[in-house]
């Protein structure tokens, strides 16, 4: 024999010993599991392979660049602004000087003296430059539904335009200012008076805050307003507006950076990727698909038609042959049932050989059988199971 025959030869053997071994693994391997299922089976392990692939996919393709933020300057500035009330001599109060988050009654008040104290700062040194102005507002409003409508308005410039700088990049204010509550509020009065508008009457006092920081990071621009409201033009008053505002902020630069895959993740993928590919090819070559017997269809049949009017017996009768009349098919019998109004009772026998079902109707004196028998069937129930489709 030439040594190319000899080397089909072994090839031929070596193939025919793998097949013999698959063959083998398949026989100690195999599954039964009815169609449907293995269906179900199948769709999600398909499911599951296309989402690991997808993920495995994205995993790869995120690798490259990201754009981050990079903080390269950050600052915050604040304002607090306190009061106190000054009252004329009177009879209800013994001290002069009424302090915060009070009712005050007007008659009594004369001068609100305020005290603004403002803080600017930064991480880095900065050219910090920028100017605060006050400006008292006495407006006549109107509440219409959920709405504030202004009928009337007047600005009286308390401070003009201050400038203050730091070459340190930090500022510290603290700046007082009197007001007085009796000039304002007579003021408001006469305009009532004169236009005659009954309406709510307010006094805003706005100190605006303007600032500018500047160093190698770049520039930036901000504004702060803290404010006080009293209302005008009542027998009494609560202060309220804004007296604690702050900000805080930031130069920013987006960075391109490389990120490389993540390998961690990808193994994980990767593993589990094959896994259901495993378990796919194990439910396409090695699951054998459950097919039901003639004797079950029949089964199935008759229960799938007639099921609501069957009574299971746990017990067979027993009944002399002279009693019994057999009939020749389930239909029969429920056409027999429907005209003597008797119920169709049935037992199911279970053993080698001896698989069946036996129906009863039930009669004064007689009993009408009908016996189904399996035949070329290996399954069987245990007399305490059910059958295989109930």
């Amino acid at each position: 024999m030439s040594r190319k025959n000899r080397f089909g030869a072994g090839l031929k053997n070596i193939m025919f010993d793998i097949e013999i071994f698959f063959s083998e693994i398949k026989k100690k391997t195999q599954l039964t599991l009815t169609s449907k299922t293995r269906k179900v089976f199948l769709v999600a392990v398909t499911v599951c392979i296309v989402i690991l692939t997808v993920l495995g996919l994205w995993t790869c393709l995120s690798a490259g660049t990201e754009e981050n933020k990079l903080v390269k300057y950050q600052y915050a500035h604040r304002a607090n602004l306190d009061y106190e009330v000054f009252l004329k001599p009177n009879m209800l109060y013994e001290q002069q000087v009424l302090g915060m988050e009070k009712i005050y009654p007007s008659i009594f008040v004369e001068q609100v003296k305020t005290q603004l104290t403002y803080e600017f700062s930064g991480d880095q040194p900065a050219d910090v430059k920028g100017n605060y102005t006050v400006i008292a507002t006495v407006q006549g409003v109107q509440k219409e539904e959920t709405k504030e409508v202004i009928l009337w308005g007047k600005d009286f410039l308390l401070v003009p335009e201050t400038p203050f700088s730091n070459a340190e990049g930090k500022v510290k204010l603290e700046k007082e200012l009197w007001l007085s509550y009796e000039s304002f509020n007579q003021f408001a009065q006469e305009v009532q008076k004169a236009t005659e508008i009954a309406s709510s009457v307010n006094l805003s006092i706005k100190w605006l805050i303007q600032v500018e920081a500047e160093n190698k990071e770049g520039l930036i621009k901000e504004e702060l307003a803290p404010q006080l409201v009293l209302p005008l033009c009542k027998k009494y008053f609560a202060i309220s507006g804004e007296l604690k505002p702050e900000k805080e902020g930031a130069l920013e630069e987006l960075v391109e950076t490389n990120t490389p895959i993540n390998k961690k993740r990808l193994a994980l993928l990767s593993i589990g990727l094959v896994l259901f590919l495993l378990a796919f090819l194990y439910l396409w070559r090695f699951v054998k698909v459950a097919t039901p017997s003639l004797w079950e269809k029949q089964l199935k049949g008759i229960f799938n038609k007639h099921g609501e009017r069957l009574v299971a017996l746990e017990k067979e009768i027993f009944l002399p042959r002279e009693k019994i009349i057999r009939i020749k098919s389930i239909d029969d019998m429920v056409l027999l049932a429907d005209e003597i109004s008797r119920p169709i009772y049935y037992y199911h026998k279970t053993g080698i050989g001896n698989e069946g079902l036996s129906f009863y109707v039930l009669s004064e004196n007689k009993v009408y059988l009908y016996e189904l028998t399996a035949e070329d069937t290996n399954i069987l129930f245990p007399q305490s199971d059910g059958l295989p489709f109930l």
